[in-house]
């Protein structure tokens, strides 16, 4: 009799199991048995795709002669300044060994009542 009492709860928790749906599935243990890769162009892998919430948007001048060039992300600006003015050069915020391009404000104004609070520099490696 004690052998009996000791499978029964057993065999009733594989039954509640097998009936739940939650064990002997082929399926993977995702939400709504879904798979979950990104694709290439998604948001998380391309920066300025879609703006995240929390990145702060400059007023870009150029550094030589103090002129408006636009208003943007830190991300947003290193991409443009590679692709359209300088392609095939590194454009960063590091100034290590790089030449001066662009000064971020976070005002819109001539003369500035602020110091920029962004740098942006180009690292020509010929």
């Amino acid at each position: 009799m004690k052998r009996l009492s000791i499978s029964l709860p057993a065999i009733a928790l594989v039954l509640a199991l097998a009936l739940s749906g939650t064990a002997f599935t082929s399926a993977p243990g995702t939400s709504n048995n879904t798979i979950t890769t990104t694709p290439a162009q998604h948001y998380q892998n391309v920066p300025f795709l879609k703006k995240n919430y929390f990145d702060q948007s400059y007023f870009w001048y150029w550094a030589d002669d103090d002129t408006y060039n636009d208003y943007g992300t830190v991300l947003y600006e290193e991409w443009e300044l590679g692709q359209y003015y300088y392609p095939g050069v590194e454009i960063d915020t590091n100034p290590g060994a790089g030449t001066l391009l662009m000064k971020g404000y976070p005002y819109y104004c001539q003369p500035h009542n602020t110091l920029p609070l962004v740098f942006l520099y180009a690292h020509f490696t010929y």
